[in-house]
């Protein structure tokens, strides 16, 4: 029963973080184009680190969720894309958050380096939650859909605002799967 625990714990841990990624979105999206338009002032700095920290804090419970969940259905390709997943939010959150602090000319190199890493490992996470579709039926194999067609959009770069409109849809049923699981686990454990 500890590690059933546990499980619904950290499920429960992602739950929460999705649903705070999720509306991290909107004030992520605003200060993204504040960037794109011109510099940010040294007195926004600590808000827009701010609102980097929460979306990359919340991203990473969030995606520990479905670590969690591929481990426990033996499925290493969800597992595995999203620890990395994790680990390229860490890099290129880094990154935004560092380059605040000097005009950053290679922002837009190192943009597309991103859309064209998380485009494949979007691609992978997508097969990997097509293949808990017996485990959480139809919602597992929309949100790999979602992801896959999301990650392809982003790969090809002209395409890549589609990819981050079809990250929205994604990202809810993704945060219901997570939510389909917690409450499995509180079934079986009952």
């Amino acid at each position: 029963m500890p590690e059933n625990q546990s499980l619904k714990n950290q499920l429960t841990l992602a739950l929460i973080s999705g649903i705070v990624y999720f509306f991290m979105g909107i004030p992520e999206t605003v200060v993204e184009f504040i960037r794109k338009d011109g510099f940010i002032s040294d007195s926004a700095i600590p808000i827009v680190t701010t609102v980097y920290l929460i979306g990359l804090i919340s991203a990473i419970g969030f995606g520990w969720g479905f670590v969690v969940l591929g481990r426990k259905h033996e499925n290493p390709m969800l597992w595995l894309s999203a620890l990395l997943l994790i680990f390229s939010n860490v890099f290129f959150t880094g990154y935004d958050m560092a380059s605040l602090h000097y005009d950053a000319v290679e922002r837009g190199a190192v943009l597309l380096m991103d859309a064209i890493f998380s485009g494949t490992l979007c691609i992978l996470f997508g097969v990997g939650l097509l293949r808990l579709k017996t485990e959480y039926g139809s919602v597992a194999q929309i949100s790999g859909i979602l992801e896959i067609i999301a990650g392809i959009s982003l790969i090809l770069v002209l395409t890549f605002l589609i990819g981050l409109i079809v990250l929205i849809p994604a990202t809810l049923f993704e945060i219901f799967l997570i939510h389909q699981a917690t409450k499995k686990r509180c079934e079986s454990s009952s």
